[in-house]
Parts: C-alpha cells; structure tokens; sequence
C-alpha cells in the first residue's frame, strides 16, 4: 500500500478504507499505516461498505479476496464522494 503523507478531507488524519483481503491479516492492515493515517478494513460485503467509502478518504481495494458485487458498489460510492479508490492484486500487508 502506498503512505500517504497529506491530510484528509477528515482534519489531520487520512482516513483508508481496505476492501478484501484475508481475515487473518486485518490486524496488520490495520497497523500498517504511517502516523496521521487510520486504516479501517471491510472484508465483507454488507450494508456498511457505501457509508465506509464516504467516510474514507482513499479505498485500496485488495482484487484476489473481494467479491464483484463488493467492487462494484465501493466504486460507485467512490464516484460520488469523489474518493479515490486504488487496487491491489495481493492480500500481503508489505
């Protein structure tokens, strides 16, 4: 995951939002963010994932461990909130 050193839309903190991945890892998703930028993880599908997305400042969408539907709904909540969304191809927190 690339740092980002600016600050969000959201005061000092740069909040990111990981969708997919494995379960196993949240933990280390979580603590690999620099200072000033939180990470939240959402590695379901659910009702919760649009206001995550418009809550978050970036959203790196893990591409191996998500479903289609997942993809589709965080995109179309990125477009709206203008939320810059990146994609990776490895659930590997380095």
């Amino acid at each position: 995951m690339q740092h980002v050193a600016t600050s969000g839309q959201h005061g000092n903190v740069h909040r990111v939002l990981v969708v997919g991945g494995l379960a196993r890892l949240e933990r280390e998703y979580r603590c690999c963010g620099p200072e000033g930028v939180t990470v939240e993880v959402a590695n379901v599908n659910s009702a919760r994932l649009g206001p995550s997305v418009s809550h978050s400042d970036s959203v790196v969408v893990i591409v191996t461990n998500v479903s289609h539907a997942a993809v589709q709904q965080v995109r179309r909540y990125a477009r709206r909130c203008g939320v810059t969304v990146a994609h990776a191809v490895s659930p590997s927190a380095r």
